[in-house]
């Protein structure tokens, strides 16, 4: 009898074929997204070891017709990268088409993707004993795509600037020092874990880059344009940097002063 159970246990190996079947048969949306959740449960949490071997039939859901389904795939990836920043390097040019969607809420999910997957690909090229060809690459997709990104601060969507303002924290507090003072995680990534003899991130770039993101999140913070609740998330945003990194308190300060004397 126990024979006969262990039998019809199928390995996850059998079940991600199965649910990948039924999702390109699926007749609604709703299956479909309920076999690709069962098939990224298996592979991120089951057993992990399969992730290359179906990567590809992963992929091929990015060019789906419904923009859920490219959501969930990105939701995917973003999972697949932290749990094995390795991928990171055979994805970053999927990650960078589905950034590019005609789908605004494909848009902000790959935003959102970002604003996790940048520290971790930072903290991951910073531990690295050597830079490999495929992980310079990779850094170079993650430039342009934070390149594109930061440049959505003006973007028509409400939601969208509201994603993109949260970016603009993490590449901040990502690309400055910590102090003695400051308030953020010690597990949160700064420039202070980039090692003196990694040549392809260099620091100096970087802190001037955040620096400069800075100065422009300030002058989205006063901008005479700014809905209300962007408003809002600019100053949770504009605290936590001051938090995490004091030496921008003052020009915090001044910012949140300039903003009281034009509400008086």
């Amino acid at each position: 009898m126990e024979m006969d159970i262990k039998q019809n246990i199928k390995d996850p190996n059998e079940q991600i074929v199965e649910f990948l079947n039924q999702a390109v048969l699926a007749k609604t949306t709703d299956e479909k997204l309920t076999c690709l959740t069962r098939v990224q449960d298996l592979i991120l949490h089951h057993g992990p070891e399969l992730l290359d071997s179906f990567l590809d039939e992963v992929l091929a859901f990015q060019n789906d017709r419904n923009q859920e389904i490219r959501r969930v795939i990105v939701g995917f990836l973003e999972e697949a990268c932290k749990s094995e920043p390795d991928v990171f390097p055979k994805v970053a040019v999927n990650i960078s088409f589905l950034l590019r969607d005609e789908a605004v809420a494909v848009q902000k999910r790959v935003i959102q993707a970002l604003t996790h997957l940048y520290p971790v690909v930072l903290r991951w090229l910073s531990r690295a004993k050597s830079i490999t060809k495929e992980m310079s690459s990779a850094w170079d997709w993650l430039v342009r795509m934070k390149g594109e990104v930061i440049k959505w601060l003006d973007h028509d969507n409400d939601g969208v600037r509201t994603l993109t303002n949260k970016f603009y924290e993490m590449v901040i507090i990502c690309q400055t020092y910590r102090d003695e003072e400051s308030a953020s995680k010690e597990s949160e990534f700064s420039l202070d874990a980039i090692p003196p003899t990694l040549k392809i991130l260099k620091p100096r770039k970087l802190e001037d880059e955040a620096n400069k993101l800075m100065a422009d999140l300030i002058k989205f913070h006063g901008s005479m344009h700014i809905s209300s609740a962007n408003l809002l998330a600019c100053m949770g945003t504009l605290s936590l940097i001051a938090r995490a990194r004091p030496m921008f308190m003052g020009q915090v300060i001044s910012a949140m002063e300039m903003l009281h004397g034009k509400l008086d």
